[in-house]
């Protein structure tokens, strides 16, 4: 069963549970593995073993379960709370966009709303 998560955010959070990298910005970038907590058309959470600055852009490598390849989408991280960090996703192109409502229809086609 589906959760999604409607505390707010502009549209729903779906959780989910899969491995990403996930690649700083800057002259000391670093490559991190993170966990996906949840995911949304405008958003994602991850939880990291660092500690990232609200502001901070980074790049996510994602493998979204049932794809094909690892998409690349730069993000920028808008809360943190310990180790788990919310970012805003900034698409490239119109298809990454439509790539991640792809997924988020195929596998969360009857999502159970928590209020």
């Amino acid at each position: 069963m589906t959760k999604t998560y409607q505390y707010g955010y502009r549209t729903p959070r779906f959780a989910v549970d899969f491995p990403c990298l996930l690649q700083t910005e800057g002259p000391n970038s670093l490559t991190l593995q993170a966990r996906c907590l949840d995911i949304s058309e405008q958003g994602i959470a991850v939880q990291l073993s660092e500690y990232l600055s609200v502001g901070a852009q980074v790049t996510l490598i994602l493998t979204l379960p049932g794809a094909p390849r690892p998409q690349r989408i730069a993000a920028k991280v808008s809360n943190r709370q310990g180790r788990d960090h919310g970012m805003t996703l900034i698409f490239d192109s119109p298809q990454e966009q439509a790539d991640l409502q792809k997924y988020l229809v195929n596998i969360h086609s009857e999502p159970v709303i928590l209020k």
